[in-house]
């Protein structure tokens, strides 16, 4: 997918925080602002000329927080802002995001509130054009609840409530009250409709049976139709629409040629003196949220004191400026009250505020910077998109003009880093004045790069040194420039595949990427990668997919420049075996019909067998003479047979009576939905036989076998018989035992057997110490401490324990699920709360604590401890938004200060190290152990650093 150049920024809190054997944390690490806040990531980008989209993902003490900006420049003339509809019918409700696409906007959120059915139409004011182009009678009257938002004819927004009134008239007294104009309700009082909305009544004729109208012409009543007749709304007039009920009362009052008046009127509640004829397009609300940029709650707030999904729309003290702001909730966004919107909308420069619709409604949708279609980007709670009835759209009105702008990025990355001696494509992406997309002849782009040497072909670009650098575009007279880090180059190749189970005929598509010394990855072009295979009658490699050909497995290697690496890849099915009735199985009977005299049993037998030394055996009884089917089921329901998620048939081994009856399974999903399958269509044998039936591909897996049984459609004398069934089991597509890649080994993993430098201390670091038989337990923290107090400066125990200096005569830390800093003379080390699965429940403020310390109070060399492995999906934080939070802040801090950083973390049953993006990451299983007897899995971490430097080593205790 093209990546889209954004602009992001990373908020790094900092505060002083002074260590000696545990954190001291000041009050004034607190944000002045909001106190709850913990992390912000902005993504900015610019949908057009004058309008800017942000995503901000925070973290608050109360949970994430996804938020929404479009902000709108009315300062820029080709900036407009609309109210959008659907296209395809009045009234009718549509999505946001096809409202968008059908009205060509950039941007566009979910607008006005409204009621149930489609279609219906929303239930306050649309202006446009200097008129109210839909209002309802009275709104607003009695009571301010709906604000809304409104540009004039100067370009000047402004929030306001607007009284609207209206009635129709005939030559003596109003008879008629009117319920709204050009909008589609239930007619149950006459609504108003002339040609700012529908031409004809083919629309609401078609959606609302019965409908009257009367036509008016030039002042007068021209017609007076029948039900459910068509119209065509006069251009000099208008049309009063009323369902049938309505009608019997009150058209009698009214007659063709009958002099006829319509009034309105719409008054601004804090501009009086501000008419329609002045505004350019307004849209209703919800209530105020922000009056002069003081914190207000009036009108219809819906679900005040709880955090929902909010959509809200405001304007700057200036009045030059509309910003929306959106925020998910109902999920892994937590969603604001009215005052955390309040506070948000201020942050981003709203004096005035309203809500617009918002819970299941709201949804943000945009065209993002380079790409030509809309898309929604925010998460609706409800799942799914909710039609609604109308929206809020942002349209650049310029003409497509001539390139002015060009964005250089680099391909696949949102980090601007290449590696040093591989090539690195870049790509262009071009912009008018008004930032519409603009087609770039690459024919005509020219390359250069200032900072480090290197050679070009075409847009490709291979440095042969690191450094930082600046990529520059040229094409005539329009350039565009990218900064960029030239880091270490290739250590070491990855192969990989969308699919590693293929049937005939199928093609899976293959990848390649490279792994610098310090775990940065870099993917590579199909032109450098060299693809083999080992066994070319199972498939062969076509421009960079593998296309399987026949049965087997098949060993894909990928090798660039000497190095190489490989992935396994299976193809066809495999048979695997879940019953085979070698114990008993609690199974019951079912007959149909039951009432009919059908018996029959069920029970393992070793009477025949086709594997093993039992089978089941299905007997039944079916009357004869008989001409509606008759059938015995044995039931699994108490004891079912389980097929594997991946399963694509059910096979099992049938030994048929001969009778020509059928035999059928009836499966069972994970939703309970029944499905029947046939297993033998017509038993015409009498011998043991493999038969297979699909599993239907609408199944959701994991699906079960709940019945078998035999059935006769018919029956001319009574028969007794049986059947046998034996392994019973499932076909799985092929799936390689072995995963081959490219291996990686860590510079900075040495053998630290020996002893350091005069400058160099030693930190040894053991997992979890609790859970370990108590018989050896103690004989095995002798040998464990006294293998890591050799030559050590520190004593470091991670996950559950209870270790102190006092049971090691060495200095000791301890992992005690808190917050706390301490320092060595050469080593800094912090210790994370995540015990319960999560940094912020468990102690949220660390999150902050950890970015300031890291940033201004750390040494060169730091270790970070926790009882979590943020890269094991079995024993990594709960909140995978969390583990991503953790490694950002720590990359972060090793690009921006160059660090050593290694997080250590006791989990599972494994020792392994990890090196992603500059951090490096152990985990030690301490003495956890499957095996109490095997010792092979006990050893420590030592870690050896000087001032600047940090190397390590996992030993073996035993």
């Amino acid at each position: 997918m093209k990546q889209r150049t954004i602009n992001k920024i990373k908020r790094i809190l900092s505060g002083v925080i002074f260590t000696v054997l545990a954190a001291v944390i000041p009050s004034s690490i607190l944000l002045a602002d909001n106190e709850n806040l913990l992390y912000t990531y902005r993504d900015v980008q610019t949908l057009a000329g004058g309008v800017t989209y942000e995503k901000s993902t925070r973290l608050y003490k109360s949970g994430w927080l996804d938020v929404y900006v479009l902000t709108m420049d009315m300062n820029n003339p080709n900036v407009s802002f609309e109210v959008i509809e659907s296209k395809n019918a009045f009234g009718a409700k549509e999505t946001v995001n096809r409202m968008a696409a059908s009205n060509n906007v950039v941007a566009a959120v979910n607008g006005d509130f409204f009621g149930s059915g489609n279609p219906k139409s929303s239930m306050g004011q649309v202006f446009r054009g200097g008129q109210a182009e839909q209002a309802q009678n009275y709104y607003n009257a009695s009571e301010k609840k709906y604000a809304g938002i409104f540009l004039d004819n100067e370009n000047k927004a402004f929030i306001d409530y607007v009284v609207s009134t209206m009635g129709f008239y005939n030559s003596n007294d109003p008879v008629i009250e009117l319920q709204a104009k050009n909008k589609v309700t239930d007619f149950s009082k006459p609504v108003y409709f002339d040609r700012n909305a529908i031409s004809t009544t083919a629309s609401l004729d078609s959606n609302f049976r019965g409908l009257y109208k009367i036509v008016v012409s030039d002042g007068k009543i021209s017609d007076i139709t029948g039900a459910g007749e068509t119209v065509t709304i006069p251009e000099d007039g208008y049309i009063i629409v009323m369902n049938s009920s309505t009608a019997q009362k009150k058209l009698s009052y009214y007659s063709v040629g009958q002099p006829v008046s319509f009034t309105e009127s719409e008054t601004f509640v804090f501009r009086p003196d501000k008419k329609a004829s002045e505004i350019k397009v307004g849209i209703s609300g919800g209530g105020e949220i922000l009056r002069n940029g003081q914190d207000v709650s009036n009108g219809l707030i819906i679900g005040e004191s709880v955090r929902n999904p909010r959509t809200c729309i405001g304007v700057n003290k200036e009045k030059d400026k509309i910003i929306i702001v959106a925020v998910d909730g109902r999920g892994k966004s937590i969603g604001a009250t009215h005052y955390e919107m309040s506070l948000l909308l201020k942050e981003y420069g709203c004096y005035d505020a309203i809500h617009l619709d918002g819970g299941g409604s709201t949804t943000v949708a945009v065209r993002p910077e380079g790409e030509s279609g809309i898309e929604v980007v925010n998460t609706p709670s409800e799942g799914s998109l909710r039609a609604v009835a109308n929206g809020i759209g942002v349209r650049n009105t310029a003409e497509p003009g001539s390139l002015a702008q060009l964005n250089v990025r680099v391909a696949d990355r949102y980090e601007n880093y290449i590696f040093n001696n591989i090539g690195t494509r870049f790509y262009v992406d071009g912009y008018d004045e008004n930032h519409n997309p603009v087609a770039v002849d690459t024919s005509k782009i020219e390359f250069e790069i200032e900072g480090v040497p290197g050679e070009w072909r075409e847009n490709r670009f291979t440095p042969s040194s690191e450094g930082k650098a600046t990529v520059t575009a040229k094409v005539g007279n329009v350039t565009g420039k990218l900064d960029i880090d030239v880091i270490s180059g290739a250590y070491t190749i990855v192969a990989n595949a969308n699919t590693k189970a293929l049937q005939v005929g199928q093609s899976t598509q293959l990848s390649a990427y490279f792994i610098n010394k310090d775990g940065y990855e870099s993917s590579l072009d199909l032109e450098d990668v060299e693809w083999s295979v080992d066994n070319e009658e199972v498939g062969h490699v076509e421009n960079g997919w593998f296309v399987a050909t026949g049965d087997g497995t098949a060993t894909v290697t990928a090798s660039n420049n000497g190095a190489y690496a490989s992935v396994m890849i299976g193809v066809g099915k495999v048979r695997q075996t879940l019953e085979m009735f070698e114990v008993p199985k609690d199974l019951y009977m079912m007959y149909f019909p039951d009432d009919t005299g059908v018996t029959g049993g069920a029970g393992i037998t070793g009477a025949y067998i086709n594997t093993g030394s039992n089978s089941l055996m299905l007997s039944y009884h079916f009357n004869g003479n008989e001409t509606t089917t008759q059938a015995a089921y044995a039931c699994f329901e108490r004891a079912p047979i389980v097929l594997p998620e991946n399963a694509t048939d059910l096979v099992m081994a049938l030994k048929c009576d001969g009778s020509g009856n059928l035999v059928k399974a009836v499966l069972k999903d994970d939703n309970d939905r029944e499905f029947l399958v046939m297993l033998e269509e017509e038993m015409t044998e009498s011998n043991w036989k493999y038969v297979t039936a699909e599993i239907p591909q609408e199944a959701v897996a994991p699906v079960r076998v709940d019945k078998i049984y035999v059935a006769a459609l018919s029956t001319t004398e009574a028969q007794h018989s049986a059947v046998y069934i034996d392994d019973i089991g499932a076909m799985v597509p092929k799936t390689p035992v072995n995963t081959i890649s490219g291996e990686f080994t860590d510079y900075q993993r040495r053998d630290l057997s020996g002893n350091g430098g005069a400058n160099e201390q030693d930190i040894c670091v053991f997992g979890q110490t609790k859970y370990l038989p108590d018989g050896t337990k103690e004989s095995v923290m002798t040998d464990i401490i006294g293998a890591m107090k050799r030559n050590a400066r520190a004593l470091l125990f991670v996950g559950d324990n209870n270790i102190t200096s006092d049971s090691t005569d060495t200095v000791t830390l301890s992992w005690r699920n808190k917050y706390e800093t301490n320092s060595t003379e050469n080593v800094s080390f912090v210790s994370l709360a995540s015990n319960n699965g999560s940094l912020r429940t468990s102690s949220p403020d660390q999150i902050r604590w950890l970015q300031g310390f890291l940033e201004s109070y750390s040494k060169n060399n730091v270790v970070v401890y926790l009882d979590k492995d943020i890269w094991n999906n079995q024993y990594s934080l709960d909140d995978s938004r969390e583990n991503k939070l953790l490694h950002d802040i720590l990359k972060d801090c090793k690009k921006m200060t160059g660090k050593n950083i290694i997080v250590v973390s006791s989990t599972g049953y494994r020792n392994k190290a990890v090196v992603k993006d500059g951090v490096r990451y152990v985990n030690l299983c301490g003495m956890s152990t499957t095996d109490t007897e095997n010792m092979n899995s006990y050893a420590y971490l030592r870690i050896r650093a000087d001032e600047n430097n940090m190397y390590y080593d996992i030993i073996n205790i035993y």
